[in-house]
């Protein structure tokens, strides 16, 4: 994004590729601020069956599988081949803080993320995974918290620290 000043909306999993993020729904850290992946698609490039390649959009002759796709995209409907999505200009204003919980404090703690969730700025963004690696002698096992903040301005980020600082102070 550093090139063009902008960027896509994006998934949080290193592990999935973009074109099963996307059909999938596509949740990912600008969610909240932007909405899921597939509120982003301006068209689908596809492959059907008699080998007959089109473009599909909201308006064209393709609309309905347009909308399927974005709902079922990998059922076997065709093969996608391309993707052209909303962009939004870059911030250069990300932060992301990890943090990991022992399961002592998993309930507790997910009640309170619950109690903050409608309260948080959109371009705040929580995601909770559990970590349970018993392979992994170095590592806890636990919840892993992660705050990840965009936003254009200090005092966003601001917020973000505050969310983080009533969310800890909440737990004690």
């Amino acid at each position: 994004h550093h090139s063009t000043g902008y960027a896509g909306v994006v998934g949080s999993s290193s592990n999935v590729c973009i074109g099963g993020w996307m059909l999938g729904g596509g949740f990912g850290y600008w969610s909240r601020r932007y909405g899921l992946g597939i509120d982003n698609l301006l068209q689908i490039d596809i492959v059907l069956a008699d080998g007959t390649q089109v473009a599909a959009t909201r308006t064209n002759g393709y609309a309905d599988l347009f909308w399927a796709l974005r709902g079922a995209g990998q059922a076997t409907l065709g093969v996608v081949t391309g993707f052209h999505y909303q962009l939004y200009p870059a911030h250069e204003e990300l932060v992301l803080v990890t943090g990991r919980l022992p399961y002592q404090l998993a309930a507790h703690a997910l009640t309170q993320l619950g109690v903050m969730e409608p309260h948080l700025s959109r371009s705040i963004h929580v995601t909770v995974n559990n970590q349970n690696d018993s392979d992994n002698e170095y590592e806890e096992e636990g919840l892993v918290l992660s705050f990840f903040c965009v936003g254009e301005t200090e005092e966003v980020l601001m917020d973000c620290q505050g969310a983080i600082k009533d969310f800890l102070l909440s737990l004690i």
